[in-house]
Parts: C-alpha cells; structure tokens; sequence
C-alpha cells in the first residue's frame, strides 16, 4: 500500500513536467512551420494563386445567378403570353 502511494506521489510530477514539455515543444514547432511558411516565395504564389481563383469563382457564381434570373423572368413571360 505504501509503495502504491509513493509510486503515484512521484508519478504525477513527472506526468505533469512530460505534459509541459510536450505543449512547448508543440507550440514551438507550430511557431517554426508559421515562419517557414510565411518566408516560402512558393507559399506566397499559391496564396495569390488561391485569392485569384476565388475571385473568378465569385464573378462565374454572379453571372450563373443574372442568367438564372433572366430564364426565370423570361419564363414567366413565356407563360403569360402563352
């Protein structure tokens, strides 16, 4: 029982100094891949890259949007007429 009891008074500590380190150790590694990331010339063209194709695709989903409304109204005036 004794035993028990000093095997869990020392083994709390020790989990508790490998749980920091390990939060250190990711956060630091997180730190080192943003700045890589952030210095890489390639990274910086996918981005422009990326806001590009974003931009095309919202001006594609604006014009899907006024054709679709024009089929619409000229349903609509197809059917009156009709």
């Amino acid at each position: 029982m004794i035993t028990l009891v000093s095997v869990a008074a020392l083994g709390i500590p020790i989990v508790a100094l490998l749980t920091k380190h390990q939060k250190e150790m990711a956060q630091m590694f997180a730190q080192q891949h943003h700045v890589q990331s952030a210095n890489n010339p390639e990274t910086a063209q996918m981005r422009e890259e990326v806001r590009l194709l974003r931009e095309q695709l919202n001006q594609q989903s604006i014009i899907l949007d006024d054709i679709w409304s024009h089929s619409k109204n000229l349903q609509e005036r197809v059917s009156e007429n009709g």
